[in-house]
């Protein structure tokens, strides 16, 4: 960081990775990446996180990590695209410079702001499990939420998900034997 930004090196950073499964559909997200000296860089919501909760921060840093490995958590998301408020940049430029009133904005106090652009123009669009030009900045508000209230989706192990299959076909094969199609 070039030292006119040193007062930034001192707060709380973090990335913001999502990762695409093979099929190139983002479901997952990594919280933190181990280093070999033994430390962890830590991701935007781990930071936010550790901001608003250290104690829960600790706990999340563990379950991110295995063995020194990342893990890449699945995302519990929310009912769609546009789960979250947005306030468009230009409404808040121009409550600062006085030509709208304040009231226009909904009060930001207490509230964790995410500043990033939904302009599939911008090219920081994803596809994901809700839609296929899904914005970037509402999978960083996704990934805070989920930390933020320990939102933790587990995938069933594969043999489970083998019985669940081999069960739905013989249930299938059944139905097609007693019942006429």
């Amino acid at each position: 960081i070039p030292p006119v930004l040193h007062s930034m090196a001192v707060g709380p950073l973090g990335y913001s990775n999502g990762y695409a499964d093979v099929d190139g559909v983002v479901r997952r997200y990594r919280y933190a990446e181990p280093l070999p000296d033994g430390g962890v860089i830590k991701s935007l919501p781990l930071s936010v996180l550790e901001r608003t909760d250290p104690e829960a921060a600790g706990r999340w840093v563990a379950v991110s990590l295995d063995e020194g490995r990342p893990v890449d958590r699945l995302i519990g998301w929310r009912s769609g695209v546009g789960a979250y408020r947005h306030v468009p940049f230009a409404d808040l430029f121009a409550v600062a410079e006085g030509g709208l009133p304040a009231g226009a904005l909904p009060d930001l106090r207490g509230r964790i702001v995410v500043i990033g652009s939904t302009a599939p123009a911008l090219h920081d669009i994803h596809p994901t499990p809700l839609s296929p030009i899904h914005p970037g900045v509402e999978v960083l508000a996704t990934a805070i939420d989920n930390a933020i209230h320990q939102r933790d989706v587990a995938e069933l192990p594969r043999w489970a998900q083998a019985v669940i299959a081999i069960a739905i076909c013989v249930l299938l094969a059944l139905a097609l034997q007693f019942r006429s199609v």
